[in-house]
């Protein structure tokens, strides 16, 4: 008997092309460039090819993204590439994502966003 025919899910598409190549530009122009990042950026490609959707996961996963990862994840939210929620945002310390943000897009909205924070106390 011949086998049923039967289709399998779509493969997740790509990571957006260069993505990788930006990620390693941003880190040496912010002095971080470190050889376990890039490796952790690949692995977190590989396993949310569209970063946001990683945003839908529990935060308590999201909160288990290790220290090689977060930089990655930075990058992500620095660029536009990825909103992780409120909650994330309150459950981490973020000073390490303002001290490079002068490196990113965002960086006028973030001091803006500090400048009003330092007059609110």
């Amino acid at each position: 008997m011949p086998p049923a025919p039967a289709s399998a899910p779509s493969p997740e598409p790509p990571p957006p092309p260069g993505l990788i190549a930006a990620y390693a530009a941003w880190l040496t122009v912010t002095g971080r460039l470190s050889a376990p990042y890039l490796p952790s950026a690949r692995t977190f490609l590989a396993r949310w090819p569209r970063p946001q959707s990683w945003a839908a996961d529990p935060l308590e996963r999201r909160l288990a993204a290790n220290a090689r990862t977060r930089p990655f994840l930075y990058f992500l939210m620095l660029h536009r590439r990825l909103r992780p929620g409120y909650d994330y945002l309150l459950e981490r310390r973020l000073t390490a994502l303002v001290r490079q943000t002068p490196a990113s897009p965002l960086a006028p909205e973030v001091e803006r966003f500090v400048a009003a924070a330092i007059e609110l106390g």
